[in-house]
């Protein structure tokens, strides 16, 4: 875990440095140099890993398929065709899997990094969380592709340049459909009261407990040929799924629900992008209420998108101190919360994880995949 630990350690530093040069004359030079770096690292670790993380067998041999098959759309292991065209085009014309694997990193970062950039007041805090909260999803090439540009699309939503926030969702799709859930946010960007967000809960809990989420979900299969596919998977999966949820994860969810709408008042005088963060969260806790006891596939698939405004809002919360004394000791339980992530994201499939390899770290070592 060592490489891990490595990440998490230079980002909790990084955090610490922000918060003592934030704002202080001069200090820009310094702080994007360690943006640079992060970036550097991140990319590098993402991208030359080898035999790491979930699904790597499958995204391997899709990669390799290429070898028999001259076309990219209409054969029989063809995934989204904004996806299969990557793949392809990586494999004809630079071949190596690595290559592709870099890029992928490349683009994932780049995309994060720009979102977090304009959304986060304290980018390095904001950015350790996204890093432990989301290191269980590495492997999942097609989604984090969807999750970076829809991230990144926010940005344009915000700026209220509709038809960048809509094109961006709509390459998105073509990487791994899911990233559809992020026209919600078209409609939330604005102030809820307190009574209809307790309504809209209970009301998510009564669903969860009723079978209208599986049947819901079958009539959505019939919009299309492709659809219908992945709806009889995933209710399929919901059949044999035995799979307990995190009640960690669900005490947690609740927590920060009531600490972010407690102090949502004083920090959307200070953040203007805040209740559109916010009301992303809280679609998250809907979603995770709806489809607790019978569709978990989608808590997995689809509360991702929703579970990447955790991060800023985290990051928001050191505003609320003004002093830098203060604020070194908020941050840390938001470094605790933050382990605790990491922890919670790697757990399920350890193995997959620990130790880190790559092609040029570790390169002996003999990981079983599954």
């Amino acid at each position: 875990m060592e490489i891990y630990f490595f990440t998490i350690f230079f980002l909790m530093f990084f955090s610490i440095v922000e918060i003592n040069l934030k704002d202080v004359k001069g200090s820009n030079i310094l702080l994007n140099t360690l943006k640079f770096l992060s970036f550097v690292i991140l990319v590098t670790q993402m991208g030359l890993r080898w035999e790491t993380g979930t699904d790597w067998t499958p995204y391997l041999n899709h990669y390799e398929n290429f070898r028999n098959e001259k076309r990219w759309i209409g054969y029989n292991d063809q995934l989204e065709l904004g996806y299969d065209f990557f793949a392809h085009f990586f494999y004809n014309y630079l071949y190596g899997y690595s290559i592709f694997l870099f890029t992928n990193a490349l683009i994932f970062y780049l995309l994060i990094f720009k979102a977090l950039d304009f959304f986060s007041k304290y980018f390095f805090i904001t950015l350790l969380v996204f890093y432990c909260l989301f290191m269980g999803n590495l492997g999942t090439n097609r989604q984090l592709i969807a999750l970076a540009l829809g991230l990144y699309s926010l940005t344009f939503l915000f700026k209220k340049q509709y038809i960048y926030y809509f094109l961006l969702i709509f390459i998105g799709y073509f990487f791994h459909a899911t990233s559809l859930i992020f026209i919600f946010f078209f409609f939330i960007n604005r102030e809820f009261k307190g009574y209809l967000l307790l309504a809209l809960l209970l009301g998510a809990i009564v669903i969860g407990y009723s079978s209208i989420p599986i049947y819901i979900f079958g009539i959505a299969g019939g919009i299309s040929e492709d659809a219908s596919k992945k709806a009889e998977l995933y209710v399929k999966a919901a059949e044999k799924e035995t799979a307990i949820l995190s009640i960690f994860g669900l005490l947690k969810r609740l927590f920060f629900l009531f600490i972010f709408y407690i102090v949502r008042n004083k920090l959307q005088e200070k953040i203007p992008q805040y209740n559109l963060i916010f009301n992303g969260y809280f679609l998250g806790i809907l979603f995770y209420f709806i489809f607790s006891r019978s569709l978990l596939v989608m808590i997995s698939r689809g509360s991702l998108y929703f579970n990447a405004m955790e991060p800023l809002l985290i990051g928001f919360l050191l505003l609320l101190v003004e002093d830098k004394k203060k604020r070194m000791i908020l941050i840390i339980p938001l470094f605790i919360i933050a382990l605790i992530d990491f922890n919670q994201s790697t757990g399920a499939y350890k193995d997959l994880f620990d130790p880190y390899k790559g092609i040029f770290y570790n390169i002996n070592y003999r990981r079983l995949i599954y």
